[in-house]
């Protein structure tokens, strides 16, 4: 296949998503290292103006390599957004009773002061608009423990 092909916008996001998973991994050799991709392919899955990507497997595994790293995953994020969706990480939390009660009191108080942060940010305050973002991820984070913790305490298990 040509790289010089234009090809669609989707291929592109994942070949862009690629490339910064790839650096937030520690690069192309610690990449090519923990995955069945060779130097040269691995370049070109990371490069938007070729049509190559890589497989789910190895897309898992260097996700899984900048896993504590800012916006990652980034292959994965990037093909959840493609289908309309978004990747959620599962909150590390012991699920049991008194954390779900303990989480839900949290993700109140939490919700109160985000409403607060949205009424301000709808009266033009930009100092309160800054820390929107960061009390949105707060509340998805005690979102997603109060629904861990729900599940154990109802009896199920939301791990596999």
């Amino acid at each position: 296949m040509g790289g010089g092909r234009d090809i669609m916008a989707g291929e592109r996001a994942l070949a862009l998503a690629t490339k910064r998973a790839v650096q937030s991994a520690g690069g192309l050799d610690m990449c090519v290292g923990e995955t069945r991709i060779g130097k040269a392919q691995l370049s070109r899955c990371s490069a938007p103006h070729e049509p190559d990507s890589i497989s789910i497997r190895d897309a898992v595994t260097i996700d899984a390599l900048a896993a504590d790293e800012e916006g990652a995953p980034h292959i994965i994020g990037a093909m959840a957004r493609q289908l309309g969706g978004t990747f959620v990480r599962w909150p590390d939390v012991a699920p049991s009773r008194d954390n779900l009660i303990r989480a839900a009191r949290e993700l109140a108080r939490e919700h109160g002061d985000a409403v607060t942060c949205v009424l301000s940010c709808a009266e033009g305050n930009a100092a309160e608009a800054a820390q929107l973002t960061l009390a949105e991820k707060e509340l998805q984070d005690l979102a997603d423990a109060v629904m861990v913790c729900l599940s154990v305490v109802r009896g199920g298990s939301c791990r596999s």
